[in-house]
């Protein structure tokens, strides 16, 4: 099982869960993408790119400016772990590691 599970995380899938962690304990409140990185050890850089990806798929939404930053799209448990990683990180059926951690978020 833990081999299936490292098949599917690699850094930027891993980032891109320590993003929506982050967004998840704020929601619906949002946090800025400095503070994630600071805190969840992202390079601030790749953590904005990250951002406006999952921005696009629908899953975050980002604002500009003094009190902006990003949040969740919609409540933490309305949002499957196969919607976070990209189409071809996974297998038609998500793949028995990506069910695995989706049941234990």
């Amino acid at each position: 099982m833990i081999y299936t599970i490292m098949n599917i995380m690699n850094k930027t899938n891993l980032y891109r869960i320590e993003a929506l962690l982050a967004l998840s304990a704020a929601f619906p409140g949002a946090r800025r993408a400095s503070d994630i990185a600071r805190r969840r050890a992202v390079p601030e850089p790749f953590l904005a790119r990250l951002l406006a990806e999952l921005a696009r798929a629908g899953l975050v939404v980002t604002s500009r400016g003094p009190a902006g930053g990003a949040r969740l799209a919609r409540p933490p448990a309305d949002i499957s772990l196969l919607e976070v990683l990209p189409r071809p990180e996974r297998t038609a059926s998500g793949g028995a590691g990506a069910q695995w951690l989706e049941s234990r978020l």
